[in-house]
């Protein structure tokens, strides 16, 4: 997989994602994986808050509208999660011991960012 491929929506380089980050967050995800016929498309993860497109591989886009949740790090709303393993919002993550007990829980391996997170990685960068 190719570490540095730009959004084809707004250019930003995109960090790689697994197909299995990408079928817990779609939107009726047996749909999703029909439609891609079996082939071994890359997947990459778009962070940009003004950009509509989620995921894309040189074939397809993903976008916002298709997932299941707002992506908390392309949203500014401060309902939007930024903790999808113990649903953490923007709004909450401030508060010393929500940050102490995410930070406790992802140090003890207990959480599941890499299926619950859409972006496939540790939250604890988001946090203020």
């Amino acid at each position: 997989m190719v570490h540095n491929v730009a959004c084809p929506e707004c250019t930003v380089m995109g960090s790689p994602v697994t197909v299995q980050t990408i079928i817990h967050h779609v939107q009726q995800p047996w749909l999703w994986q029909k439609d891609q016929q079996d082939e071994a498309w890359d997947y990459y993860f778009c962070a940009s808050q003004g950009c509509t497109t989620v995921y894309f591989s040189s074939q397809a886009q993903i976008k916002q509208d298709e997932l299941r949740l707002e992506v908390g790090v392309k949203s500014s709303n401060e309902d939007t999660l930024i903790c999808y393993c113990f649903d953490v919002s923007r709004k909450n993550a401030s508060h010393p011991d929500i940050k102490a007990y995410v930070i406790g829980q992802t140090k003890a391996k207990q959480c599941a960012c890499s299926v619950r997170n859409p972006s496939g990685r540790c939250c604890i960068k988001n946090f203020t």
